[in-house]
């Protein structure tokens, strides 16, 4: 009838190898649960509702995107994306000629993305490196359309329209990306900053500032804390089939 169905999908070598990792380092995980979700339990936690609206959550890591749709707290639609803040690094390395090291450095000190007609360069350097990165932000824009598009088919709700879309990750903080991504979807774009009800005075004092410096790239681990802590998140425990065997 009316209820969403989430259908996970996992595969069991690369799940196995991350249970096995952190058993190593830490002890056996508690669970596996998609970046995506940890993404929505942490915009409930901390995030604005926004009554009536459809929010586009889009968090931007090196290597994943990921992606969710919420209307009035409701988990419409979540999605996981094999991409990220690296390639457009590589393309910056392309340009230049550089490793990547170098080439995020150059992204992260001159990389700006502002539309064309209200961008405003510092130097020729600051416009080469727009040059570069222009085409991979392009694919990235047309990533979140393509899945605004599933939404709509996966939903049954084929007039959606996304009211705002709040963007997070160390891959959000391109200078001019939100302009760039309200000029493609004609909505409001803003930095998702989960800051809302938390409490960091326990934290070590370099820790807190750290995170005080940027909340939005601490997202999904926010989002992963809650999904532990919080009886009403929103939960998919993914376990290696050895795992649920010994349980």
């Amino acid at each position: 009838d009316d209820e969403t169905v989430l259908v996970a999908v996992v595969k069991e070598p690369f799940l196995d190898a991350r249970y096995a990792a952190i058993s190593a380092a830490v002890g056996e995980p508690k669970a596996g649960t998609p970046a995506s979700l940890a993404l929505f339990n942490a915009y409930l936690q901390a995030g604005a509702l926004y009554e009536g609206e459809y929010v586009f959550l889009v968090d931007i890591g090196h290597r994943s995107v990921e992606i969710v749709l919420q209307r009035d707290g409701e988990l419409l639609f979540a999605r996981n994306m094999a991409t990220g803040g690296h390639m457009l690094t590589e393309a910056v390395g392309q340009a230049f000629g550089v490793d990547l090291d170098e080439a995020e450095r150059i992204k992260e000190q001159y990389g700006n993305v502002t539309p064309k007609g209200l961008a405003s360069y510092t130097s020729g350097q600051e416009e080469r490196v727009a040059n570069a990165l222009i085409g991979p932000v392009g694919q990235l824009a047309s990533i979140i359309q393509s899945s605004l598009a599933f939404a709509r088919a996966q939903t049954g709700l084929h007039n959606l329209n996304a009211s705002r879309i709040l963007v997070s990750g160390g891959g959000a903080n391109l200078r001019g990306l939100p302009e760039y991504l309200k000029s493609s979807f004609g909505c409001p774009v803003e930095r998702f900053e989960p800051e809302s009800g938390l409490d960091t005075s326990s934290l070590p004092s370099d820790e807190e500032a750290e995170f005080a410096a940027d909340p939005g790239r601490f997202a999904v681990a926010l989002g992963l804390a809650v999904s532990g802590s919080k009886e009403e998140a929103f939960l998919v425990d993914l376990v290696p089939e050895a795992v649920k065997k010994k349980r």
